[in-house]
């Protein structure tokens, strides 16, 4: 079977190569696509590899999917709505916008409060909602959308802790996301009357955070 070196030392070539690179100043370009060509190739074999321009980040090809080589070991963020946010009665309302505490991988968009996932993978999402004293027995609820579609509902029946206290109401969820998917929520309240839930002025305000498991 022919080998083929190129650069330094073109007849030393490794006995487990088919095409070998060699240079102390020079490296390996990959061809340049944007996103929307890259995704719009037909049929690209397995081990395809490019360089995306529209992030920056080597993309190969895998499983009929594209999967993101990132330099970023992990992925995580935490963000506090920045402000009181008032909410109707009986109405899926989404909350934003947020001031950011941290962002690993900058995946998260605090002007919205959406998440984009960089990799395919299982996530993590905490919602912890902070809302005013209320009456006994309140109902709340969170959904949770990716990429627009409804993903998942939880609700709870929270119990008042008193008249001067507010309550913390905590959300949580696991879920598979493909790269690019776009993950938010809403949340819900049934006390009968607007209400605000609690930002970032708060002793405890509002918050959304997440974490990549693997």
């Amino acid at each position: 079977m022919g080998q083929v070196k190129i650069g330094t030392n073109p007849g030393n070539v490794n006995n487990n190569a088919i095409l070998e690179l060699e240079s102390n100043n020079k490296g390996l370009l990959l061809p340049r696509i944007a996103d929307v060509d890259m995704r719009a190739m037909l049929n690209p074999p397995n081990g395809l590899t490019v360089f995306n321009t529209t992030d920056n980040t080597i993309y190969f090809r895998s499983n009929a999917g594209w999967t993101r080589l990132s330099t970023t070991t992990q992925c995580a963020f935490y963000a506090a709505l920045t402000t009181n946010q008032a909410i109707a009665n009986y109405t899926f309302t989404s909350l934003f916008p947020y001031v950011e505490y941290y962002d690993q991988g900058s995946n998260f968009e605090p002007s919205t409060g959406n998440f984009t996932a960089r990799d395919a993978g299982v996530y993590h999402f905490e919602i912890s909602v902070v809302v005013p004293p209320h009456v006994d027995n309140t109902a709340y609820g969170v959904e949770t959308f990716i990429n627009g579609d409804l993903s998942s509902q939880k609700f709870q029946i929270a119990p008042s802790f008193g008249v001067a206290f507010n309550s913390s109401l905590l959300f949580s969820f696991d879920v598979q996301l493909n790269t690019n998917d776009i993950y938010n929520f809403q949340f819900l309240q049934r006390t009968g009357a607007t209400m605000n839930v609690q930002g970032a002025g708060s002793v405890e305000p509002t918050y959304f955070s997440g974490f990549k498991v693997f």
